[in-house]
């Protein structure tokens, strides 16, 4: 498999450097980190320039790939043209409707950070279709982000003393789903690129951040987490499958090693991981007593059952108000996207936890058509192009991706995290890699 893999198109080569910059993605996802990880120290108007600062950029960027296109420097496929006039009507869209919820009295404003991480982040999918690059590249500055996130998130575990409550990224749920999205990319490089590659501190520095993405979305006590992450890593395993069986079980002894330092963390509890852990397992049908975890204090049996009964009463609290909210204005939305809840013994603003919800709230049913709409365009052209292909490694290339995404999605049914920057910015910058997978093995015209 050649991992610097270049497509030369009839697309004029741009001399800017916003197309050339090979630090873009690094820049962009650094900036993520800093702006929803530290903005609770800092000032309050300063704090929402920061929250804001990743997609401001990012706008600014897609004004220019506009100027770029009207110009005709840069000349995307047909496809992106789509993708581009439907991203167009889109925010003038938005644009309407806020002036129409503006003038009826509905929350003109309340939806401006949804739909700027929306927006934005769709300029991602034309900064990668704008010149093929090297996807090792892109990868390893995910790498490094992605560990920079770990360290952040072990560090701040650690003097929170919990996992569970630690704030980066805003939230814990959208720290899982980051790192569940990322886990298919990081067994895919370990188990294929490194082969090729062989470079032994980058398949290490993976290998670090598939042992803390693990330990940290189990010791989250996230549910919807731990299943997600046994999903990814058995559908991985079996996407990676060899028939050499010496090298397939080769490739499984990390796991195992994995599994037992989780194992060893376990016995010393951790970060309070026998909790967490048995908050996970207490829903699964078969274990009913959390009090014969081995290690586990019975008294807190209790405690861990109200916990889980209240935070499943907040989502069902929070789909009923978000209904409740959609039939006021079911075509357009009324732009509420945050209801005050009680929990933990504290009053805070919630999001809709589902992606339907939120989008039709945001934007309303027919912004959340148009939406979809955007993400089917590219979507449906890569499997059109994958049924028509039988080379294994490409297959398998679209699998990871396919995992990735779909990860992403059930997550969004139950979570808030596309109400945050990193998790969208993910999904929009494999979807370009992605595609342009399919543009470098297919001929333009």
């Amino acid at each position: 498999m050649d991992n610097t893999l270049m497509y030369e198109s009839t697309r004029k080569k741009s001399k800017f450097v916003i197309f050339m910059n090979n630090n873009l993605i690094a820049i962009i996802l650094s900036l993520i980190i800093i702006g929803t990880t530290f903005y609770n120290f800092i000032p309050r108007k300063i704090n929402t320039l920061i929250i804001y600062l990743p997609q401001i950029i990012l706008l600014i960027y897609g004004i220019e790939v506009l100027r770029l296109i009207k110009s005709q420097i840069y000349k995307p496929s047909k496809r992106s043209k789509y993708v581009l006039l439907l991203s167009i009507l889109f925010i003038i869209y938005y644009l309407v409707i806020t002036i129409y919820r503006y003038t009826n009295g509905f929350n003109a404003f309340q939806s401006n950070y949804i739909a700027s991480i929306y927006i934005s982040s769709l300029v991602l999918y034309f900064l990668i279709d704008s010149k093929i690059i090297n996807t090792f590249n892109i990868f390893r500055k995910l790498l490094i982000i992605s560990s920079l996130i770990n360290f952040a998130q072990l560090f701040i575990s650690y003097q929170l003393s919990s996992v569970r409550f630690s704030y980066l990224l805003l939230n814990i749920n959208v720290y899982n789903v980051a790192m569940i999205v990322m886990m298919p990319y990081f067994i895919y490089f370990v188990m294929y690129q490194g082969e090729i590659i062989r470079n032994k501190i980058w398949i290490g520095i993976c290998w670090l951040n598939i042992f803390f993405s693990i330990f940290f979305v189990i010791s989250s006590g996230s549910r919807s987490g731990l299943y997600l992450l046994i999903f990814t890593i058995l559908s991985c395993l079996i996407l990676n499958f060899r028939n050499n069986i010496y090298r397939s079980l080769k490739s499984m002894l990390p796991f195992l090693l994995i599994a037992l330092a989780i194992t060893l963390l376990y016995q010393i509890n951790f970060l309070d991981l026998r909790k967490n852990m048995a908050r996970q397992f207490i829903s699964i049908t078969a274990i009913t007593d959390v009090g014969s975890f081995p290690g586990f204090n019975p008294e807190d049996t209790t405690a861990i059952k109200e916990e889980i009964s209240g935070s499943d009463s907040v989502r069902s609290y929070l789909w009923a108000e978000s209904l409740h909210e959609i039939e006021k204005n079911p075509l357009f939305g009324t732009g509420k996207t945050l209801f005050i809840v009680e929990y933990d013994k504290k009053f805070v603003f919630q999001g809709a936890h589902n992606v339907f919800l939120e989008l039709s709230l945001a934007f309303g049913i027919i912004g959340m058509l148009l939406y979809f709409s955007i993400l089917a365009i590219p979507l449906t052209a890569m499997f059109s192009f994958q049924l028509h292909k039988k080379n294994r490694e490409s297959w398998i290339r679209f699998s990871v991706f396919l995992i990735s995404v779909l990860c992403l999605f059930v997550s969004s049914m139950v979570e808030p995290v596309l109400s945050m920057s990193f998790p969208v910015i993910l999904a929009w910058l494999f979807i370009g890699l992605a595609e342009n997978d399919r543009l470098a093995h297919e001929k333009y015209v």
